[in-house]
């Protein structure tokens, strides 16, 4: 999957998979954050707030740096520190627990498929070449543009046997324009492969086979031309 996602990126095509913020952060080799959490597990982020920004004296009584994870159907108990079965989480010491506890959920609880992952995205795509990148740019990089410009479609449209104030052209555009972000996606994927934008807009935008391809309204009579 990390190979796939590399080739997309090189190649410039989108692919539409929507990660976690924490998980575009690992990428790029960026600290995670308690609120990384809230998009990962918003109960656990809740918990953790609530134990940073209050006294927990008399709250969480007697509970060790401990973690239960899911194991084969079981439940196995895992130390978030060393020695942490036999560290009492105090109101002194909560924010290691806390950050220890998100870090866990985030990627030590999955790291293994998060490392293999990362493995083969930077087999693809050097570590050295995105380690300046913000998760929010790669996530572009990765993606696409999941929020379809209308404005900028319109700009990088080509009209073959039609001409741009026609009421047919002016119906599409209407109707474009009114529809919801999917069902935009829905009619760029039926007319083009993609659902996605590039990050350079309607003017990088591929087609099914990996080519720039601007985008065409065709006036038909007859039969629609494939190329």
């Amino acid at each position: 999957a990390g190979r796939l996602c590399g080739l997309g990126m090189y190649w410039e095509i989108p692919v539409p998979v929507h990660f976690t913020r924490s998980m575009y952060k690992l990428i790029v080799g960026d600290h995670l954050t308690l609120a990384d959490l809230e998009a990962v597990d918003l109960t656990l982020f809740n918990s953790l707030k609530y134990m940073m920004e209050n006294d927990i004296t008399d709250v969480f009584i007697d509970m060790p740096f401990t973690v239960e994870r899911e194991f084969f159907g079981g439940a196995q108990t895992v130390e978030l520190i060393p020695g942490g079965s036999d560290i009492i989480v105090t109101n002194e010491n909560k924010m290691i627990y806390v950050n220890a506890s998100a870090i866990d959920r985030m990627y030590m609880s999955v790291k293994e498929q998060i490392d293999a992952f990362i493995e083969g995205f930077v087999d693809i795509i050097p570590r050295d070449l995105i380690q300046f990148f913000t998760a929010q740019e790669i996530e572009l990089l990765m993606c696409g543009v999941q929020e379809i410009d209308v404005d900028d479609w319109q700009r990088n449209t080509y009209y073959r046997l039609l001409n741009r104030d026609d009421t047919l052209v002016r119906w599409f555009w209407d109707i474009v324009r009114e529809s919801s972000n999917e069902i935009r996606s829905k009619i760029l994927q039926f007319s083009t492969g993609t659902a996605v934008v590039p990050v350079g807009g309607f003017a990088m935008l591929q087609g099914s086979s990996g080519n720039v391809r601007i985008f065409e309204l065709y006036g038909a009579s007859g039969n629609i031309p494939r190329d």
